[in-house]
């Protein structure tokens, strides 16, 4: 891997956003492995840590096997890897002990972490790089706390910081708007077909979806199941009736399928990460019912059905990572049925706006009208606050619009003169 210094000594605030399986993860840690080398070459003889946090343990377990693949192509011998959850820590793919990990932080290498909120809590630890990923499930607060950490190897105040989303939450797009935060954008796949959803009563799913669901999955691909509760609160009896869990979901479908191809998930599991491994691979498990623990980064690629219970308890940049679950193969069909039990949820705007659009960006705009970007200097991450920059829903768009139109290449050939001022603007701007 060819690198050069990249360290202006300005720290970087930037958000990469992309859709659903369009590479994000690839992008981010060549983006790390590329900034740790390039100081590696120019500073043999210090060290410094860079971390990539992830908000869930399946999800920070599958990127750092990626990562343990990826140093291993690219013969990166001289890199640590280091696994931090609140349940595992691992050092180069082995067992580390808490007094080992204590006594590695006192003496670090070059290495990269991987974890879950848990790296928040590391004494001591201060990386030069942080990029967090699936950004919307941090704090405003989580999300600075790693990067607001002096270091003293680089002798920055600040790590750089890099945050990735597929759907912005209204806070994140409206600070892209604003300046806080620079945005780059990874270009959706090509290939990647678009799922169709649609809102479907449940008293129609036997001659609607079920159909569907049964040729699939006589084909050897396979099916989530989302439930917004693991158990009803048995003293909520209203809950009881109106909130599909595990069970009651389980329970339904066992009506029509065997229950040895069925298997369940959720957060409170100890080994949530063999058992998505076991639905992965196994030729006889195709239905696995969960809560919304597998709504970030879970790669099955067999995986061609996604069936939602309760869809109005979830938000609607929530409703596109879990649909994008499935879609990660050369199908021609993926499926998202989102099963309501009210005729009134058939016609909530988000739900209809799900599906009519595919687009990550066009449902976070979506998200942005339905909601308020919240507070732009505090951490309110909702409601609307056009008394704060005098720039309302209806101006963005106008300005949106006005530089989509404009034409960069004219000016470029064109107006060298006025490419040469902007480029000094833009550079005065950004601060890069």
């Amino acid at each position: 891997m060819k690198t050069q210094k990249i360290d202006t000594g300005i720290p970087a605030n930037r958000l990469i956003i992309g859709d659903v399986g369009s590479g994000k993860t690839l992008v981010a840690i060549m983006s790390l492995l590329a900034y740790i080398e390039s100081f590696q070459n120019q500073n043999p003889e210090e060290s410094i840590s860079i971390a990539l946090m992830a908000p869930t343990e399946v999800l920070a377990s599958q990127h750092y096997q990626k990562l343990i693949e990826l140093i291993q192509t690219l013969e990166l011998n001289w890199l640590d890897t280091l696994f931090i959850s609140n349940k595992q820590k691992l050092l180069n793919n082995t067992k580390l002990t808490p007094k080992n990990l204590e006594k590695y932080l006192e003496k670090p290498k070059f290495s990269f972490w991987v974890g879950t909120h848990a790296l928040l809590f590391l004494k001591g630890f201060e990386p030069a790089m942080v990029v967090t990923d699936e950004q919307h499930r941090f704090g405003v607060r989580q999300r600075q706390n790693l990067s607001n950490t002096e270091n003293k190897n680089t002798q920055n105040l600040l790590a750089h910081y890099i945050s990735m989303t597929a759907t912005p939450i209204p806070r994140t797009l409206a600070l892209t708007v604003y300046g806080d935060l620079k945005a780059s954008y990874v270009k959706k796949i090509e290939t990647r077909i678009p799922i169709k959803t649609t809102i479907t009563e449940l008293e129609n799913f036997e001659n609607r979806v079920l159909p569907t669901i049964k040729a699939k999955l006589a084909e050897g691909q396979k099916m989530f199941v989302i439930c917004p509760s693991i158990e009803a609160d048995e003293d909520n009896p209203a809950q009881k009736d109106e909130l599909w869990t595990l069970k009651s979901a389980q329970e339904m479908l066992e009506k029509y399928f065997d229950s040895s191809i069925i298997s369940s998930l959720h957060g409170k599991l100890a080994a949530k990460n063999q058992i998505l491994e076991d639905f992965k691979n196994s030729e006889t498990q195709q239905i696995l019912i969960s809560t919304t623990v597998i709504e970030v980064g879970v790669d099955v690629h067999q995986a061609s059905i996604m069936l939602i219970f309760n869809p109005e308890r979830f938000g609607l940049a929530q409703l596109h990572q879990i649909r994008g679950r499935v879609g990660r193969n050369n199908f021609p069909d993926n499926f998202c049925f989102l099963l309501a039990d009210n005729k009134n949820i058939m016609f909530l705007p988000r739900l209809k706006f799900l599906c009519s659009s595919n687009d990550g960006f066009a449902i976070a705009q979506e998200d942005l009208r339905l909601r308020g970007q919240g507070d732009i200097y505090g951490t309110t991450q909702s409601g609307q606050a056009e008394d704060l920059t005098g720039l309302d829903l209806k101006q963005y768009s106008k300005i949106r619009h006005i530089v989509d139109e404009i034409d960069f290449e004219s000016i470029q050939k064109e107006y060298p003169k006025l490419e040469k001022y902007l480029i000094e603007a833009s550079q005065e701007v950004w601060g890069e």
